[in-house]
């Protein structure tokens, strides 16, 4: 099929031609892209922002998107002929041939990053470039070489708000990275349950990546994980008041109810619990988008404390990185301890060294908060909201104490092969270890999101 012909038949229609056309650009997964761009152009609450830079923001990142699709097709015709779910697209059916889609997704991103370059900003056009490039060159050939593609792929999937928000304040800063960090790790269970629920298929066509496996266990085990990191990572846009409580009230809800929709799957799973998982990722997605537009905070410039405020970007968020990093940890204690339960010995390892990994970040980057900002004082003098402030603070500092010795020694006696004296001492350091990192998120969100409590 070297492309002289551009559709299968001299009778098809006009209209089944066009929708061929249509279909290379995959509409449902652009309208998607439209829908997060627009979230970044409207929480971004530009001062010099227009209808009119609006749409041909919309415009020319719907056209790149557009590109980027028919290029995939094109290079995955012959796979998608094998799977059940992607044969009756237009290439593989025959129905288009490959050269003329290929130029005509070409076409569709040239034209699309013009219109970013001439009529929005570099920044835009920029983002536009590296989320094409990813997509199209990277995450593409990648689906069939390793099983990473989707931390990969979750990359330009990200970036469309990015374009929104860098068209709409001519830059980026904090509150515009924690929105990708969201759309980031929401992929991850998302994409999990699509590759659960078309598992056959990926496997008949020859891809490569997690959840295809026809024991779902370890799938379910990292929808988990991911879905514990979306919490933070959710949160962070209204860590730099990008987004009011209503929004964050939300977040939370919707967050604990991925969590719980995970958990379910990964104690009873069937195909139902991987419809349900699919199907709540859409939901939560929708839910967390309109709380953003309709909670979004022109001002103030963010929620930190006003000795904050006008610090360096990388400072300013550090409280909220080492925010997450104790949630990671968290997270990973209790995956390393669901894995010890179950004697699956290198995955409660690895768990176990990447908490400490995310322990030993926030310990560096409190040090370097502290060292750059000092304390953080903590108002509501003479309330009950403070009483419980200083006893979280003060158990989270005594045994945070505790527990950097009793971590060391527990990970040096199993580095050393004494299992069991380290089995005996872990027994002891991981409900405190936990305690810490959990108290550190609370100690957090206290401090910085508590009306009148930093100040």
């Amino acid at each position: 099929r070297d492309g002289r012909m551009s559709a299968a038949g001299p009778g098809a229609s006009t209209r089944a031609r066009v929708g061929d056309w249509l279909e290379l650009t995959k509409p449902r997964l652009s309208l998607l892209v439209v829908a997060t761009t627009l979230v970044g152009y409207l929480v971004a609450v530009p001062a010099t922002g227009s209808p009119t830079g609006l749409l041909l923001t919309l415009l020319g990142t719907t056209l790149v998107v557009g590109g980027a699709n028919a290029l995939n097709q094109v290079y995955e015709r012959e796979v998608d002929a094998l799977m059940h779910r992607t044969r009756h697209r237009p290439l593989p059916s025959g129905r288009l041939w490959a050269r003329p889609a290929g130029a005509f997704g070409l076409l569709l991103a040239a034209v699309g990053l013009t219109v970013l370059a001439l009529w929005v900003n570099a920044t835009a056009a920029l983002l536009g470039a590296a989320g094409f490039v990813l997509y199209v060159f990277v995450y593409t050939p990648l689906k069939r070489i390793t099983y990473h593609c989707t931390l990969v792929g979750a990359i330009p999937g990200a970036i469309p708000p990015l374009i929104g928000w860098a068209a709409a304040a001519g830059r980026l800063d904090g509150a515009a990275w924690a929105l990708f960090a969201t759309l980031f790790f929401w992929q991850m269970p998302h994409f999990l349950a699509i590759a659960r629920l078309f598992r056959e298929d990926y496997r008949r066509a020859g891809m490569v990546m997690h959840g295809i496996e026809e024991d779902g266990t370890p799938a379910y085990r990292r929808m988990i994980v991911y879905a514990l990191l979306l919490l933070p990572a959710s949160l962070a846009m209204w860590a730099q008041g990008a987004v009011g409580d209503l929004y964050a009230a939300g977040a939370v809800l919707l967050g604990i109810g991925f969590v719980v929709v995970a958990w379910r799957n990964l104690r009873r799973p069937d195909r139902a619990a991987d419809r349900t998982s699919f199907f709540y990722s859409l939901l939560y997605l929708t839910a967390l988008l309109t709380l953003m537009m309709i909670d979004r905070q022109p001002a103030p410039p963010g929620r930190l404390a006003a000795s904050m405020r006008e610090l360096p970007v990388w400072l300013a968020v550090l409280p909220t990185v080492n925010a997450m990093l104790n949630a990671t940890s968290a997270a990973f204690l209790l995956t390393g301890y669901r894995f010890i339960r179950q004697r699956r010995i290198e995955a409660h390892r690895a768990c176990m060294l990447a908490a400490f990994t995310a322990a030993t970040l926030f310990l560096v980057g409190y040090l370097t908060l502290h060292w750059q900002v000092g304390a953080t004082p903590f108002g509501h003098e003479g309330t009950w909201v403070r009483s419980a402030y200083m006893l979280i603070l003060t158990s989270h500092t005594v045994l945070a104490i505790v527990a950097a010795p009793m971590v060391l020694l527990t990970l040096a006696r199993a580095l050393r092969g004494r299992f069991q004296a380290h089995a005996r001492l872990a027994r002891r350091t991981l409900p405190i270890w936990l305690y810490v990192s959990i108290t550190g998120v609370l100690v957090y969100v206290m401090l910085y999101h508590v009306p009148g409590a930093a100040g």
